[in-house]
């Protein structure tokens, strides 16, 4: 018999059924929305639709991540998963300009690509950890900013609130703690990208000292931009 799960640790399997069920849903239907109130028509959940939003993408933020490129380039939006939803709405310049609040303000959000910025964080909190448990404090806390966020952007909490108090099977159990180690592995996978570029960039400020190589260094920065990932 499997051992009863404490109330900190069901409390945190509820928290990654909002962010990785409820939230991606609510976004996929912002996504939509945005699309279809930018460009004027519906996206349609296809190649087509895909290759179009690609092609309205800013050319200083193509997407570097082959399974997040993929995915946009299918156009099926029900298969878009948190990191492929705030790359489209937040980074590709596509939809919304990117957040400008600056890291840890202090202010409000005052637009719509800031409160999406916010769900990020929330999400990154989640995805970035390798906690498994939150206290019942520490999760209202969660919990009541979410909702916060939500009604800010006009969206529906019920899911949300569903989501934080429904009863928790031992098969969804399973399910959503498998969900968050395929979470944090991709997102892992990401980091390491970022840091080899990182690297990159140390390794080109090693190089301004030495005169012969400035033309070298033009080019290594040009490239080094143009594939820095966006997460």
């Amino acid at each position: 018999m499997a051992t009863p799960l404490k109330t900190i640790e069901e409390n945190f399997l509820r928290l990654v059924r909002i962010i990785l069920h409820d939230l991606p849903h609510k976004l996929r239907i912002y996504f939509v929305s945005e699309y279809a109130r930018k460009y004027g028509s519906q996206y349609g959940n296809d190649t087509a639709s895909g290759t179009f939003f690609l092609s309205n993408v800013l050319p200083r933020n193509k997407c570097r991540d082959a399974e997040v490129r993929s995915k946009v380039q299918n156009g099926d939006s029900t298969a878009f998963d948190c990191t492929t939803l705030f790359y489209c709405i937040l980074y590709s310049g596509a939809l919304l300009q990117p957040p400008m609040r600056p890291r840890n303000s202090r202010n409000p959000p005052f637009n719509s690509s800031e409160l999406i910025d916010q769900l990020r964080e929330h999400r990154n909190m989640l995805a970035h950890s390798p906690g498994t448990e939150i206290s019942q404090a520490d999760f209202r806390t969660r919990v009541n900013d979410l909702q916060a966020i939500y009604q800010q952007l006009g969206w529906s909490s019920i899911d949300l609130l569903q989501a934080a108090t429904g009863p928790l099977t031992t098969a969804e159990c399973f399910r959503l703690q498998q969900a968050l180690l395929s979470e944090r592995a991709h997102n892992n996978a990401l980091d390491q990208i970022v840091q080899s570029h990182d690297g990159r960039l140390l390794h080109v400020e090693g190089m301004l000292t030495h005169v012969p190589y400035v033309r070298r260094i033009h080019v290594c920065i040009t490239s080094i931009r143009q594939t820095k990932p966006k997460l």
